[in-house]
C-alpha cells in the first residue's frame, strides 16, 4: 500500500536540543527504511552516536549545520548531505546563527534512535577513532546516469548513494523533472520513500497534487509513477537494498 503524508507529520523523539521527529517508522509499518526530520535553532546539537546496523544518509534541506566527529566538524549547507556507514560516529551540530532544517534516512530502522538510547544528553557519548568512511555529497554535483528500476522521461537522475559508492544497506537518487516529465518506479518488494523538495507533482491514488514536504511511502507491489505538474518537480528518492530488513 502507498501512502502520501507530509514532512510534517511526525511523532517526536528524544535527541539532544533542537525537535526530530520520525516520519516514516514502524509505528507506520516501516520495516526496511525509516525517514526523519530535525529543526536545529543556533547552539542546538543532535548528539554524536553510531548505529549498529543501519546505514544513514542526512540531508541539509536548508539553512547550514557541521557534521561532528569528535572535535572534527565538517561544515555542510543546503542541498549537501553526508552517507555515514553502520558503526561510525557522527552527529550535527548548528553554530550558523540561523535556523536550519535537517531530513534522514536509516536502513534498516534503528528502533534505540527512537527510544531515548542514543541521546548522547541522558547517555555515554560514543568516542570517534578518527577513522572516516562517511561522504559528503552535493547532491546537484552527482552524475547523471541510469538507476535500476526507476525510468525518467523529459528529467535527470543523479545516484547519490548505492552499492557503487560502497552502501550495502541504503539508496538515495535526486530526481528533477521537467513540467509534465515523469519517474516510474518498478515494483521490487521494497519500500521506498519519495520527498518533494521543490514543485509540484501528481500521483495515482494521491487525494491532491503532491507539493514541497510532500511524502510518498510504501512497499512497492506494483509500479509507481509521478508525473511533474507546471513547474516541474525535484524529489529525493530512497529505498532499502535487499536484506535490509530489521531483524524481529
Amino acid at each position: 500500500m502507498i501512502t502520501y503524508t507530509t514532512l510534517d507529520s511526525g511523532l517526536d523523539f528524544p535527541m539532544g536540543r533542537g525537535r526530530s521527529s520520525r516520519v516514516v517508522s514502524p509505528e507506520v509499518g516501516a520495516h526496511q527504511i525509516t525517514l526523519n526530520l530535525s529543526i536545529f535553532e543556533d547552539g542546538d546539537e543532535f548528539p554524536q552516536h553510531v548505529h549498529d546496523i543501519s546505514e544513514d544518509c542526512f540531508i541539509v534541506l536548508d539553512g547550514s549545520v557541521s557534521l561532528r566527529q569528535g572535535e572534527k566538524y565538517t561544515p555542510l549547507e543546503a542541498g549537501q548531505a553526508v552517507w555515514v556507514p553502520i558503526g561510525e560516529v557522527h552527529g550535527t551540530y548548528n553554530h550558523s546563527g540561523e535556523r536550519a532544517e535537517l531530513i534522514s534516512f536509516q536502513s534498516p530502522p534503528d528502533l534505540a534512535l527512537y527510544s531515548g538510547q542514543r541521546d548522547g544528553t541522558h547517555a555515554d557519548l560514543p568516542q570517534y577513532s578518527g577513522s572516516t568512511l562517511s561522504r559528503v555529497i552535493t547532491l546537484a554535483d552527482e552524475e547523471t546516469c541510469p538507476v535500476p528500476g526507476a525510468t525518467v522521461t523529459n528529467g535527470e537522475i543523479r545516484p547519490a548513494v548505492d552499492a557503487d559508492r560502497h552502501a550495502r544497506r541504503l539508496e538515495m537518487e535526486r530526481i528533477e523533472l521537467e513540467p509534465g516529465g515523469s519517474l516510474r518506479v518498478s515494483a521490487d518488494g521494497m519500500e521506498h520513500v519519495i520527498v518533494v523538495l521543490a514543485g509540484d507533482a501528481t500521483a495515482p491514488g494521491a487525494d491532491e497534487p503532491l507539493t514541497v514536504r510532500s511524502i510518498v511511502y510504501g512497499t512497492l507491489t506494483q509500479p509507481l509513477t509521478l508525473i511533474a505538474g507546471e513547474r516541474g518537480v525535484l524529489l529525493l528518492h530512497s529505498h532499502a537494498q535487499p536484506g535490509s530488513s530489521r531483524p524481529n
